[in-house]
């Protein structure tokens, strides 16, 4: 392969899916082609905004040149995405939502020259020597600020059609190969992220099969749901806008959980949407609407159970074509694909399927080399099991940045390209790809590619650890993420603290869901780590002579309740005996517990009433976050504290509360006792602890999604998944909301709730037993007065409290810092 030249030839590809636009606004101009919430536009509108902002980027975005587009899904994503494409740029969508320093991390990768990005506020682009460079673009602005960087070496890492060989590394700024149409990145097996260049004449053939294989339409409404950090985002916005038909974009929040996703499919009339099979058993877990609208569904990136689609049409009865397509972010769109009838009945995992046109594939030694030779012998002998190869003249174009890494999964062919995509695989008798699982230790959950080098790291990076070990656990068909650390010696590690680090650092997806210390990592004969001996480490009443090492284990979830204190009052003793197992448990899964339910809808039927839909009317409530909700059990909406009222209950500070994961601690106050409640609904438990870990009682990111809906429309506060990632506890949750709510205080409210804090301080002194003299009370303030005061977040009423002292607050200093301190800290 030959080294990329400076010299630039204009993608024709990249064209076409621009000339697609306005071809369609010149037959259907009236046509929608995007719609969010109330707001659309036509096709001949669309071809008019992207002109507009092709005009006002044009001395910024140059041919071949990485522009960042850091948007959450939106009509203006999509405008900036075609724009950068008709300036023959290269699109690099970057998920607002991710940590600030995991950002820095993408960028730093790919350097680009420009970033657009909602607002006037717009964060820097580090250069190599650490310097802020300007180069950015804000849609608000009245003119562009990007400042395109002159041009460098070559791009190095990316295969280019006919080329001989990886070439140097480039500067920001610097052009990709012409064919490149935009980058995303996958997670790395040696510690950081791989951003993958993908191909627009692979994008556009895709395109043009899929379209005519299924019967895509100008009627049709495709979602746009997937997550900007996957490369299926690309299918989403340009399936509907190469056939004519309308993207429909959910607007915030609109799509926010399992059950409003489905209602909002239902109400936008949806009829074709791309899906993982895992977050497609979120929104049937959950759901109890039926959405009519939905015709087509495609099924991607993890293995799909025959059990899926029969629940798939119980709740979308008017699916007519079901598809399962197979591939990687690295051979741009899937490669491989089956049609699964509704008139056939299929049973257990189920084949990836056949080639797409032009592709083949063939199953090589997984231990073994990789170069063109080894895979045109594969071809001409194929073998019957093995690590899959795809084979392909459309496929991506390698590894920005990363020679390396891309001469040890690519190869060329002499016009086609093979792909090494470290997944296992054999040959069922109809001829079909079945996929079985990895070649490395590389993850899949809920359809995101996990390395664990890449977990790891980030874990090592936080704190005295000695060694990790992360792997998904699997729990009634579903996978959690797990990671079993050894601390450095003769130290110890705060799980909870560990955990809220990792969302500094880690996209959701990433963040462990269960997290267990032990004293060393068991091990077999061998050398290598006893995965058996870690699953029962994990598990409640873990012996330490069960395991072939005997360390000694810490999980972050709750010790087993025959081990742990527990109040002679506590509610813990009422719990069923699954209740218990499952506390104990991190890495259990959210499911497994649920003895009185069965594992599918066969079972459900047989078990409660006959025929294919009785299951239906068996949970009358409907979906969990959508459930009526006496006004009377909703905590006090201008309440920013976590602290009840009931004048027969001793203050927090006198009973000496301790929240921590282990023995059991009543929630206090109306939002502890309300998250309490929610939580014992969502995993059907009862007595939870103000210290219970969400992820230990079953949670994941689907149910925190669930949580944070919930929250939001009961309590009128706004927090993301990653706040409850962060927060865990009932009682760092409850602080969160209370921080929500004080932010949102004018001077005047902030004032009184200053008066109310002083009088209950007061009142505790004045009330507390004899035997209580002398003890500090500002832990009673502490509770009262949100973090966010402390943590300086209380900058814009400063002027009207400065004059408060620290004494006037609580009448003693406060050890975590009083409020005017935080005050006076946000104003600084």
């Amino acid at each position: 392969m030959k080294e990329h030249t400076r010299a630039y030839t204009p993608s024709i590809e990249k064209r076409r899916l621009v000339d697609r636009i306005y071809l369609h606004a010149i037959t259907r101009p009236t046509q929608v082609a995007l719609e969010c919430g109330t707001r659309s536009l036509t096709y001949a509108a669309l071809a008019g905004k992207m002109d507009e902002r092709v005009g006002t980027l044009s001395g910024s975005v140059g041919p071949g040149r990485f522009t960042v587009i850091e948007r959450r899904r939106s009509i203006e994503f999509v405008v900036d995405f075609l724009a950068v494409l008709a300036l023959d740029g290269v699109p690099v969508p970057l998920d607002p939502d991710l940590p600030a320093r995991r950002k820095e991390t993408l960028l730093g990768l790919i350097r680009p020259g420009v970033v657009l990005r909602d607002g006037a506020a717009i964060l820097g682009v580090m250069s190599r020597d650490g310097a802020t460079m300007p180069g950015l673009v804000s849609r608000d602005a009245a003119e562009p600020s990007g400042v395109v960087l002159p041009d460098g070496a070559a791009i190095s890492g990316v295969v280019s059609r006919g080329a001989a060989g990886p070439s140097g590394l480039g500067e920001p700024g610097t052009t990709a190969v012409a064919d490149g149409a935009y980058v995303f990145f996958t997670s790395g097996s040696t510690g950081r992220p791989k951003p993958v260049l993908g191909s627009a004449a692979a994008l556009t053939s895709f395109l043009a099969w899929q379209c005519a294989e299924f019967g895509v339409e100008p009627g049709d409404r495709v979602a746009f749901l997937t997550a900007l950090s996957f490369d299926v985002a690309v299918r989403d916005v340009f399936l509907p806008l190469w056939a004519g038909a309308t993207l429909v974009i959910p607007a915030l929040r609109e799509a926010d959980s399992p059950e409003a996703t489905v209602a909002w499919l239902r109400h936008s009339r949806v009829s074709v949407v791309n899906v993982v099979p895992s977050v497609a058993r979120g929104w049937l877990r959950h759901c109890r609407t039926r959405c009519e609208s939905m015709r087509t569904v495609f099924f991607a990136g993890e293995p799909l159970e025959a059990s899926l689609l029969e629940e798939w049409q119980l709740v979308f009865p008017g699916t007519r074509t079901r598809i399962n397509l197979y591939g990687t972010t690295e051979t741009t769109l899937p490669k491989i694909w089956k049609r699964l009838p509704v008139s056939e009945r299929f049973t257990g995992a189920l084949p990836a399927g056949g080639p797409v046109p032009q592709t083949r594939f063939c199953l090589i030694d997984p231990a073994g080399p990789f170069d063109a030779a080894l895979v045109r012998a594969a071809l001409r002998n194929p073998a019957a099991e093995g690590e899959v190869v795809l084979v392909s003249p459309h496929t991506g174009h390698g590894y920005v940045g990363m020679p390396e890494e891309t001469a040890a999964r690519f190869a060329d062919l002499g016009g086609v390209t093979a792909y090494r995509t470290g997944d296992l695989g054999r040959v069922s008798d109809g001829g079909e790809l079945v996929v079985l699982g990895r070649a490395d230790d590389e993850l899949k959950v809920n359809g995101v590619r996990i390395h664990p080098a890449e977990v790891a790291a980030a874990i090592r990076a936080c704190g005295p650890v000695n060694d990790v070990h992360v792997t998904a656990e699997r729990s009634a068909g579903r996978a959690r993420l797990t990671a079993y650390i050894v601390p450095a010696k003769g130290r110890a590690l705060d799980l909870l603290a560990l955990r809220r680090d990792l969302t500094t650092t880690l996209p959701v997806a990433m963040i462990p869901t269960a997290l267990v210390e032990l004293a060393e990592l068991p091990s077999l004969p061998n050398g290598k780590i006893d995965r058996t001996a870690l699953r029962l480490l994990a598990q409640p009443g873990a012996s330490p002579g069960t395991p072939t090492t005997e360390p000694a284990t810490r999980p972050i979830t709750a010790p087993d309740p025959d081990r742990r204190p527990v109040t002679a009052e506590s509610p813990q003793h009422q719990r069923s005996a699954g209740a218990q197992d499952r506390r104990s448990v991190g890495a259990e899964g959210p499911r497994a517990w649920r003895s009185v339910r069965t594992e599918s809808p066969q079972d459900r039927r047989s078990v409660e009433t006959e025929g294919p839909q009785a299951w239906w009317s068996v949970e009358t409530e409907g979906p969990w976050d959508q459930r009526p909700v006496e006004a009377e059990s909703l905590p006090d909406p201008r309440s920013v504290t976590a602290r009840g009222s009931s004048e027969d209950s001793e203050p927090a500070a006198i009973r000496g509360r301790s929240v921590e994961v282990g023995a059991h601690v009543a929630p206090d106050g109306d939002v502890e006792r309300w998250l309490a409640d929610r939580w014992a609904e969502l995993f059907e438990t009862s007595g939870v602890s103000a210290g219970d870990d969400f992820f230990a009682l079953g949670g994941d990111s689907i149910s925190a999604m669930q949580l944070v809906s919930r929250i939001r429309r009961d309590l009128g506060v706004t927090l993301s998944v990653r706040d409850i990632f962060a927060a865990v506890t009932v009682t760092a949750i409850a602080r969160e909301i209370a921080d929500r709510r004080l932010l949102a205080m004018d001077a005047d409210e902030l004032l009184a709730m200053l008066e109310t804090v002083e009088q209950d301080a007061s009142d505790a002194v004045m009330d507390a037993p004899s035997g209580a003299a002398g003890r500090d009370f500002s832990g009673v303030v502490g509770q009262n007065v949100s973090g966010a005061a402390r943590q300086g977040r209380c900058g814009a009423v400063v002027q009207d409290v400065s004059d408060v002292s620290e004494q006037d607050v609580s009448g003693m200093p406060d050890r975590r810092g009083s409020l005017t301190d935080g005050c006076e800290r946000g104003a600084a």
